[in-house]
């Protein structure tokens, strides 16, 4: 099921990756990784609030992913006009050291 769901979303196939990504969710809710495909999923197909709500609990773990989600997090929050929630996730990954870091350094300086 995993690979399937993961094929789709690669493939464009949101709506068979959704199906995949929620029945995987469906058997473990504390999955991270299925978790977070499916926040990103639900982003792709336009779905915002659910995105916000799966991404945002991958953010808050601070594990696999957890920068990853938070990235779009703020891309989707910056879609939605709330420029305080956005400014939060780019402030926070400004202060890593990794890929994101100047990604969100840019952003910030655009939001100001």
């Amino acid at each position: 099921m995993w690979s399937s769901a993961v094929s789709s979303y690669n493939n464009g196939d949101y709506r068979t990756a959704l199906a995949g990504f929620s029945g995987l969710m469906s058997m473990d809710t504390s999955l991270v990784t299925p978790r977070f495909f499916l926040g990103m999923t639900h982003l792709a197909l336009g779905n915002y609030n659910q995105a916000l709500n799966l991404l945002e609990s991958v953010a808050d773990k601070q594990g696999e992913y957890s920068k990853e989600a938070r990235w779009y997090l703020g891309l989707v929050y910056l879609k939605e006009g709330d420029k305080d929630k956005a400014s939060d996730c780019f402030k926070y990954l400004a202060k890593s050291s990794d890929y994101y870091s100047e990604r969100a350094e840019k952003i910030l300086r655009r939001l100001k």
